[in-house]
């Protein structure tokens, strides 16, 4: 049943073996992204690991476009980052002071001395944050070009790029990613709300992934900092591997086995089998930056739900308050018009009639039992008139064109539903955060069977 059904499976110490020893090792950009944010030492430990594959090293080149085009936003945030703090650092010592403020008269403390000491207890703080700032700001002051991080990396991967796909082979992927994320095949359908073609940017990286593997016959080692389920197969909160249709498609694709590591994991199970020197403290900081990222996504995401939350309540709101009418509701009210009009046309033919009798009335008995109902007919028809108005005025007070406003209402319906499907995706990947914790992506999945 293995041979039938590898995703399912572990893989064995052979197969294992096979891929650190023999297999392809590929990046895709979040993870060599995540040399920038690493310090000198976890970052000379990775990328030496890196080197130590030779030529088996290899960078799809959807991999190498995104690491391009997101380097300087990580530099920027990481530049960013002591100006970012000191504002927090700077915000407190006022929280402080207006704190201690309120209690400058009281028999056992004294305000100015406390505002003192809490300000000599952070000088060294910020005098620390104050010199990575002016490194900072030094840094930011040459060309982003001159970067010898860069030049290392390039150094490194030089040779060792793929080849991608041209114009008409990816206007291909694209359609086909169309069809694959409406059925949830991995990866890369978590970012079907992402903008065209960013949307495929996986896809494209897993497309050039599975030829390279054709071409070479040989196993493969993804190192990637993607946490998204269309990568990882999770189960109750804890993921077991790589999803099992992404091994069943390489598999099919090269006849060899393919495994998913995060950066941390990559680092730790290197070390475990004699790879390299890493670390204890490299593994552990990236450990840490994992958490730290995850961390973010999952307030990144409770802030996008509640911002979701937020939408579809004030667009049921406006559907409630008749600010926009839905499409049976608008129909209903073009209904009660018609049937209006058609009652008003009978009444006129009543009233006409009526009118055409009291002119023929020869006795007061004749006049008493014409002139009544007229009056009655004349009442009714003002009825109508003003019941028609109204309505008449609900139906057009959001759109002059009826039609115009059935189409709103119907883009509101469909965005409450769209907005419902995210909502409840989040909600799904919120929960598996709070389940799983920090626990990296592999933990399970690196013990061969």
């Amino acid at each position: 049943m293995r041979d039938q059904f590898p995703g399912y499976y572990p893989p064995t110490a052979e197969e294992m073996a096979r891929l650190w020893d023999t297999g392809i090792v590929a990046l895709d950009a979040n993870a060599l992204l995540n040399v920038y944010r690493y310090t000198r030492s976890t970052r000379d430990d990775f990328l030496s690991l890196l080197s130590s594959f030779g030529d088996r090293l290899w960078l799809p080149r959807q991999a190498a476009q995104e690491f391009h085009e997101n380097r300087l936003k990580v530099m920027s945030d990481l530049l960013s980052a002591p100006t970012v703090i000191l504002d927090g650092v700077t915000k407190a010592k006022n929280v402080f002071s207006e704190s201690t403020g309120q209690f400058r008269y009281h028999p056992e403390l004294d305000a100015t001395a406390l505002r003192k000491e809490f300000a000599d207890a952070l000088a060294p703080l910020v005098g620390r944050l104050e010199d990575v700032k002016r490194d900072a700001d030094g840094q930011a002051a040459h060309s982003p070009l001159a970067d010898q991080l860069l030049d290392r990396i390039t150094n490194l991967f030089r040779g060792k790029i793929g080849g991608g796909f041209e114009e008409q082979d990816l206007e291909t992927i694209y359609k086909e990613g169309v069809d694959r994320y409406s059925r949830r095949i991995p990866p890369g359908y978590k970012d079907a709300e992402k903008p065209e073609p960013r949307r495929y940017g996986d896809l494209v990286i897993w497309k050039e992934i599975l030829r390279k593997a054709a071409e070479s016959s040989m196993p493969m080692i993804l190192v990637t900092d993607d946490r998204k389920e269309d990568w990882w197969w999770e189960h109750q909160g804890k993921t077991i591997g790589p999803r099992v249709e992404l091994v069943t498609e390489f598999a099919a694709q090269a006849g060899q086995r393919i495994h998913l590591y995060s950066p941390e994991a990559f680092l730790r199970v290197a070390n475990e089998r004699d790879k390299s020197s890493v670390s204890s403290n490299s593994i552990d900081e990236a450990e840490g930056l994992a958490r730290q990222e995850q961390e973010r996504a999952r307030a990144a995401l409770e802030a996008t739900l509640a911002a979701i939350e937020m939408e579809r309540g004030q667009l049921a709101a406006q559907l409630a308050s008749g600010q926009v009418l839905t499409s049976d509701a608008a129909k209903n009210l073009r209904h009660l018009i018609a049937q209006i009009d058609e009652e008003d046309y009978r009444g006129e033919s009543t009233t006409v009639r009526l009118r055409d009798r009291l002119k023929g009335v020869t006795s007061q008995e004749e006049e008493l039992e014409v002139l009544p109902r007229l009056r009655r007919e004349m009442y009714l028809a003002q009825e109508r008139s003003e019941r028609r108005a109204e309505l008449t005025a609900r139906l057009e007070r959001t759109s002059v064109d009826g039609r115009l406003n059935e189409a709103r209402s119907s883009e509101l319906l469909e965005r409450m539903a769209n907005l419902d499907v995210q909502a409840r995706d989040l909600a799904r990947t919120l929960r598996q955060f709070r389940l799983s914790g920090a626990q990296s992506p592999d933990d399970e999945a690196a013990r061969p069977n």
